[in-house]
């Protein structure tokens, strides 16, 4: 099984109009674009462990600042953004679980779930938040 897939850009398409967030999420980009790459290259299960450690960090800091701002400003439906939100965490913490629990030369058999995840995280950002948009342009 093939675990390259192509580099995800950031288009301003895929802006939802707030500077802070937007930031937030090129640099998801980035980390999915870099998990994409380790994979790519067959990278020990240290070096996986540690990008899918940093990317369950950030997306817990960057959820909390998200839903903080739809606090703020009276988004509608903060309490169901903020479920998908955790289910994402989860998703990540679960797939770090999977990883810590198999042997360095099995980690390859967690790329089909780790490539599900990068698309979870995407398909959250050019979905979810772009009802965002409404709230800042």
């Amino acid at each position: 099984m093939s675990t390259e897939q192509s580099a995800l850009d950031w288009k301003d398409d895929y802006s939802v109009g707030h500077l802070g967030l937007d930031g937030e999420h090129r640099y998801f980009i980035e980390l999915i674009n870099r998990m994409s790459l380790i994979l790519a290259s067959g990278a020990a299960r240290q070096e996986i462990l540690d990008l899918l450690l940093l990317l369950e960090s950030e997306t817990d800091v960057h959820f909390q600042h998200e839903e903080e701002i739809l606090k703020l400003t009276g988004y509608p439906t903060v309490r169901d953004h903020a479920e998908a939100h955790r289910k994402l965490l989860d998703e990540i913490v679960q797939t770090r679980y999977a990883v810590e629990r198999r042997k360095d030369s099995d980690v390859g058999a967690e790329a089909k779930r780790i490539n599900d995840l990068r698309t979870q995280l995407f398909e959250h950002i050019l979905s979810e938040d772009m009802s965002l948009r409404t709230l800042f342009k």
